[in-house]
């Protein structure tokens, strides 16, 4: 028999070749396309068959909704596994959670979201931070912390940072949640941006606030 004949008789008869072998090497995938259980870059698994196989989790459930700094309101609508790189690399190419989503300002569904592009690009915005994602029930909910701040987004921070020679005004763009942490965007009076920061790094240091 050549090798192909042999592979296929054993998948028959046995089991593919393929379920022997990690699928990618160096990004490059590897084994034999005319098998069962060949994998490509892109290939989806159901949200079943990716539970079943990998421990990474989904921290959005169908029919979450948030609003996004970057799209607006985001409504998660499917979700599921798919054989992806990391973002910025090909190595390696592992089963990672996606979504399918609707973005309700522009009426249009986008499929196969990675979470890291909804939390860390596009921002969830978080109108109340003692209640910061009031209609999400998935994981995500549960994980991100939740804050009794006294003030709200347009009003202005009087800070004594201790670093700085008088303190400083300080406006309060907007909230937003990026990864796990809750952070608060601040813009100082007269400029045009600044660094976000989470409210542990200043909070203690605010000694006045002027509301909006």
């Amino acid at each position: 028999m050549s090798e192909r004949e042999a592979l296929q008789h054993l998948a028959e008869e046995f089991r593919s070749a393929n379920t022997f072998i990690y699928p990618f090497n160096d990004g490059r995938s590897i084994g034999w396309s005319y098998l069962p259980e060949y994998i490509e870059e892109g290939t989806v698994l159901s949200e079943s068959e990716f539970r079943e196989q990998h421990s990474s989790e989904f921290l959005f459930a169908v029919g979450d909704s948030f609003q996004t700094i970057e799209h607006g309101r985001v409504t998660i609508v499917d979700r599921y596994g798919k054989w992806l790189s990391r973002r910025f690399s090909r190595d390696p190419i592992l089963p990672r959670p996606v979504y399918d989503i609707d973005l309700r300002e522009v009426d249009e569904r986008k499929t196969g979201i990675r979470r890291e592009r909804i939390m860390d690009d596009w921002r969830i915005h978080v109108e109340d931070p003692g209640d910061p994602l009031p209609d999400v029930d998935g994981t995500l909910a549960g994980q991100v912390e939740s804050y009794d701040l006294d003030f709200d987004a347009g009003d202005v921070l009087t800070l004594d940072r201790g670093f700085e020679e008088d303190p400083t005004e300080w406006r309060v763009d907007h909230l937003s949640i990026y990864g796990l942490l809750l952070e608060v965007h601040l813009q100082p009076c007269g400029e045009e941006w600044t660094e976000p920061l989470t409210p542990e790094e200043f909070v203690d240091d605010i000694v006045e606030i002027t509301r909006k």
